[in-house]
This record gives structure tokens, sequence and C-alpha cells, in this order.
């Protein structure tokens, strides 16, 4: 759809680049989000304050070892590293299968600081209608190409999954 939430990649970037959105929003509290275009270096456009936990921070805490909530709870930050989100929508109606690749990722849900390669991962049995979010692909990388390729490898995986017949190539 048009206007649904896609997903998110990190980006290494200075604070100074957000000085004025700060100085702009000075009077909000709590955890909030913006939608915002950079413009390299030459400001900004904000289209949107979210006055709600934003569906990114998990790729923000993932790549720099800190949490939003808890500001003073670190772990291993790699400023460096890219880190990728995608939400994974239902091709046509699915029942979630007892079993695929995201088994790890539940194997291991305890452990927060681990970045899984799902989440928001149905229940087997679950029935989603075409165009429903099925879960989330997580992914990181060393560079923003790297990191969307591998979003879209791993979407291409669950296509495969779900029976859909890849893209056919170009004569």
């Amino acid at each position: 759809a048009p206007f649904a939430y896609a997903g998110s990649v990190t980006w290494p970037c200075a604070l100074s680049e957000f000085v004025d959105i700060a100085r702009t929003f000075r009077t909000l509290r709590g955890l909030w989000g913006v939608d915002l275009t950079v413009h390299g270096g030459s400001g900004c456009d904000v289209f949107e304050v979210n006055p709600r936990y934003p569906a990114s921070v998990e790729v923000v805490e993932l790549a720099t070892g800190v949490s939003a909530i808890l500001p003073t709870v670190t772990n291993r930050p790699r400023p460096a590293m890219r880190v990728g989100k995608a939400i994974y929508y239902a091709p046509h109606r699915l029942t979630f299968p007892a079993s695929g690749p995201w088994d790890d990722a539940l194997t291991h849900a305890a452990d927060v600081w681990r970045r899984p390669d799902f989440a928001d991962i149905p229940h087997p049995g679950d029935a989603i209608e075409p165009g429903q979010p099925v879960l989330t692909i997580l992914t990181d990388a060393d560079t923003e190409a790297d990191c969307l390729r591998r979003l879209q490898s791993r979407a291409r995986e669950l296509d495969a999954l779900f029976g859909v017949p890849p893209p056919e190539e170009p004569p």
C-alpha cells in the first residue's frame, strides 16, 4: 500500500544534524519519533511527529547498543554497522506454518541484545489475509546497500516458502 510502513535502515549521522528538530520539539517528553527526509547536511524536511514508540527504534537500539527506554542500559555498540528491518506482507491468504527460518529467533527470544533474523512471529496455524503483515525481517551489514540486499534476499526466501513464483527475468 502507498502509505504502509515497510521498514527502516539505520545510518551513521552526527547529532548536530538534528539540533533544529530538537529545538522545535523541546517541550515534548518521553519517547517519540519524527518522520523526516535528510538532505545530506543541508537540512531536513519534517512531515510528521509521532508521540509514541516509533517502529524504527529497535534498529537504532541494535545498531548503537543503547536502549531507548532505559538509556543507561548498553550492550556492545557498533556505530558503523547498519541494521535494517522490513515488514513482510502476506502475498495471498496463508496459514502460518509450525516451523521455518524463524525457528532460531524463537529459540533465542530471551536474549534482547541478540539481533534475531525474524521478529513478530505469528503462532503456528494463524490465518493471515492477503496484504496483512506476516512477520518482521531483521539484518545487519556494513553498508546500507548490503543491508537492503540482505532484506530483499530474505523476503525472496519467504516468497518461495509461501509459494510466490519468482519474478520473470527481462528478455
